[in-house]
């Protein structure tokens, strides 16, 4: 009851002020989440730019925001060739980035949750997941052109196919196995062998690249990682 009360005393506030829950700045448009975040929504009407880049924050009406949340769908089918994201983002929304040419992306040590489809149907070649997440959504990168991902050991949850269809060769796990699906590797036939830290229990693991189960090995790991 007292968390309802405090979110209906925000918004009741926002309406006495006359701030608006929802801005355009920059050529991006916002939502207020709370009385310190928005969520970036996708590009402002009229706004066809096909390199975007997602501020740490932004102001309306004299109010500074932390831009915390790529949102459900924000960029989808927006033809993107590039994309900075900014450093307060902790979420990335279910098929934010869903059906871009996007090559490569780099996403910043504050994002925990990467959620389902965000980057699927792009070309990414390349991408490093820091430290800092914890939750992969289901087929999260599927359909690209990877060859090589690491797993940090921040990981715990990892959805089905999170890396179906591209063009892995390596796979490598810096923690312990965690609620992560065994198909995430699906139709990645060139993936033969999966390492993990020696020092992890939990291992090995019956991973299946669509074709054949695929051999997890133990390598010696010197902390922080592998």
């Amino acid at each position: 009851m007292k968390i309802k009360i405090t979110v209906l005393v925000f918004f009741i506030s926002m309406l006495l002020t006359g701030q608006v829950l929802a801005f355009d700045v920059g050529g991006l448009s916002y939502i207020v989440i709370n009385a310190n975040d928005v969520e970036v929504t996708g590009r402002a009407s009229g706004n066809t730019a096909t390199d975007i880049v997602i501020p740490d924050t932004v102001v309306d009406s004299g109010t500074t925001y932390g831009v915390t949340t790529i949102r459900y769908e924000a960029f989808q089918n927006n033809a993107l060739t590039s994309v900075t994201i900014g450093n307060s983002v902790t979420i990335i929304g279910g098929a934010a980035f869903f059906n871009n040419p996007l090559t490569s992306v780099i996403i910043p040590g504050s994002v925990k949750t990467i959620g389902d489809s965000a980057f699927s149907f792009n070309m990414l070649t390349s991408v490093i997941i820091p430290d800092s997440v914890t939750s992969i959504g289901v087929e999260a990168f599927s359909f690209n052109m990877l060859t090589s991902v690491i797993i940090p050991d921040s990981v715990t949850i990892i959805g089905d196919s999170a890396f179906y269809d591209n063009y892995l060769t390596s796979a490598a796990f810096e923690g312990d196995f965690g609620a992560f699906m065994l198909d995430m590797f699906d139709d990645n036939p060139a993936l033969a062998t999966i390492t993990y830290c020696d020092v992890q229990t939990s291992w090995p693991q019956g991973f299946n690249n669509g074709s054949t189960i695929v051999v997890t090995a133990p390598i010696v790991c010197v902390p922080p990682g592998c």
